[in-house]
């Protein structure tokens, strides 16, 4: 009795912790994934030869190795190209031999970038294989920025010109722009005020009808021809300042060109020139213009008063349509310059040698090879849930019918009976997953046969070890079953890498089925020569070994003669 009311209580016990065990082990095991992708293995296979510049060999590929290994990102390990190998790696990094010569050598005609050459097989894990495919943008940032803050002098070394030559050309930018954009202030303010002189004169002429039309006109022919001093000299400074921008950056082309002929490096000369070409026609558009504003004709003003103030009315209106015609030819100038990229980002270099990435572009790129291309996101998971699907239904089986239910429901039951049950029942389950994997998830498999095969021998592997657990334990061992769900939840890196999780899932994962089930179930989905036959094996031998076990127990126990 006694022993009775324990387990009714235990059982109440186990019912009331599920929950939280569910949620506590699998929260527990994918704690902080990201924070730990610096345990994942990835593999950098430095091939650089390096480069040779006065007697010394500079090898930017070992630089940009040590700045991998430093920056902790992954766990990078230089590694010689033979060692290679997805057992050990995720990722693999390969740096070319002539990497530091496409970086430093800018003397040759054609122009190729320094690629760096990446492989990540996807079937190992499609959650890394995304990540990495966003680290590896942030790092080739940060290699780039590097390599030129290191390199650079080397690069212009090469092309014969110095670091001065560069800051002076910055420097004239800087005091073009910020010199032109005060002077283009100063016309349209000077404009602004003119169009409110000229309309003020107007309103007066209306109003007095015994002023002289010859004085008013005189006076506002004054005001004119001052406004238009004043423009064509900003004009002129604007020119003169502009002319150094342009004389700085003859020099440094003249100083390029006589060194190399590299295609990349012409295309960008060209472009900045192109630009400033653009700025010198707006500006000579302006300095073309005879009179910026035209005077009032005093001989238009003849006749009664009523007449010589329409007439002026007529003049200062079309004078004022010309001042904000000007003004808007102005505008022009102001948008070229403001608006010019390479401007722009010529004035904030400021003669730092750090931020002259613009002058020569980005010198490094990944290129990223994806081996065994899994498409989306749910397939990426499938291998995982597959096996967690198979687990349940094991589960499933031995709490809904178990043995006790099995012995009711079929009568005269033997142990090949049960056994030949069981063994449908997984062939069942196996069938209508596949069909519905394909008519619904649109899953494609390159190997169903080996899928159908290795499914029906897991499934039946899953059946036999819940069949001896609660054969033998009863309730404990339905329980017991349940945790080893929980634990391959977390533990058989189904997810993330298993490098990611934590020390205790880390440890019990070589010891999981689903670790090995999940890793296989990838093979079957997306590698083309995936194997199977040493894990259809071991599974078919634990198979065998557990139904000796409960021959043994059945035999003992008379458990079909009850």
């Amino acid at each position: 009795m006694k022993k009775n009311k324990f387990m009714f209580y235990a059982k109440i016990i186990t019912l009331f912790l599920i929950p939280s065990l569910y949620t506590v082990v699998y929260l527990s095991s994918n704690s902080d994934p990201y924070g730990n992708m610096n345990k994942i293995p990835v593999a950098i296979i430095n091939n650089d030869q390096g480069f040779k510049i006065d007697n010394d060999v500079v090898n930017v590929g070992q630089d940009v190795t040590d700045k991998l290994i430093k920056s902790n990102a992954f766990k990078f390990t230089q590694i010689n190209a033979k060692k290679f190998s997805y057992d050990n790696f995720f990722m693999e990094i390969v740096i070319p031999k002539d990497f530091s010569k496409h970086i430093i050598d800018f003397t040759n005609e054609d122009y190729k970038q320094a690629i760096i050459k990446v492989e990540v097989d996807e079937s190992k894990n499609y959650i890394f294989a995304s990540i990495a495919q966003e680290a590896l943008i942030q790092m080739g940032s940060e290699i780039n920025q590097g390599i030129v803050t290191n390199y650079l002098q080397l690069s212009l070394k090469q092309l014969g010109v110095s670091i001065d030559t560069i800051n002076k050309y910055n420097e004239s930018i800087s005091n073009f722009i910020e010199e032109t954009n005060d002077s283009i202030d100063q016309i349209q303010g000077n404009l602004l005020n003119q169009i409110e002189i000229s309309q003020n004169e107007y309103e007066k002429a209306k109003k007095d009808t015994k002023l002289d039309a010859s004085m008013a006109s005189a006076s506002l022919n004054k005001k004119i021809n001052k406004i238009n001093s004043d423009i064509n000299s900003e004009i002129n400074n604007i020119n003169i300042n502009f002319k150094k921008v342009v004389d700085n950056f003859t020099k440094i082309k003249k100083e390029i060109l006589s060194v190399t002929k590299n295609k990349r490096i012409l295309m960008i000369l060209d472009k900045i020139e192109g630009n400033l070409n653009n700025i010198q026609l707006q500006i000579n558009k302006i300095q073309d213009s005879k009179k910026l504003i035209p005077e009032i004709n005093q001989e238009q003003l003849s006749g009664d008063i009523d007449k010589q103030i329409k007439k002026i009315e007529d003049i200062v209106d079309q004078y004022i349509k010309e001042v904000k015609a000007y003004s808007i030819n102005i505008d022009e100038i102001q948008r070229e310059i403001n608006q010019s990229d390479l401007l722009h980002k010529k004035l904030t270099l400021e003669g730092n040698l750090n931020n002259i990435v613009t002058f020569f572009a980005t010198p490094v790129i990944f290129d990223t090879n994806r081996e065994n291309k899994v498409e989306t996101y749910g397939e990426g998971l499938a291998a995982f849930f597959i096996s967690l699907s198979l687990f349940v239904g094991a589960l499933i089986l031995m709490t809904v019918l178990p043995f006790e239910e099995l012995q009711k429901e079929m009568k005269n039951l033997t142990l090949r009976k049960m056994l030949l049950f069981y063994g449908m029942f997984a062939i069942g389950q196996v069938a209508v997953l596949y069909a519905l994997l394909i008519k619904i998830n649109g899953l494609h498999f390159i190997h169903p046969i080996m899928f159908i095969i290795y499914s029906f021998v897991l499934s039946l592997f899953f059946i036999v070890l819940a069949l001896i657990l609660t054969l033998i334990l009863k309730d404990i061992g339905k329980f017991i079953v349940f945790v080893l769900l929980i634990l391959q939840l977390g533990a058989s890196a189904g997810t993330f890498p298993i490098e990611t999780a934590p020390t205790f899932f880390r440890m019990i994962n070589p010891f999981l089925p689903m670790s090995y089930s999940v890793v296989k179930y990838r093979e079957i989905l997306f590698v083309s020569d995936a194997h199977i036959l040493n894990q259809v094996f071991i599974f078919l031998g634990l198979i065998v070994a557990l139904l000796l076990i409960i021959w043994v127990y059945v035999k003992k126990y008379n458990i079909f003669e009850k």
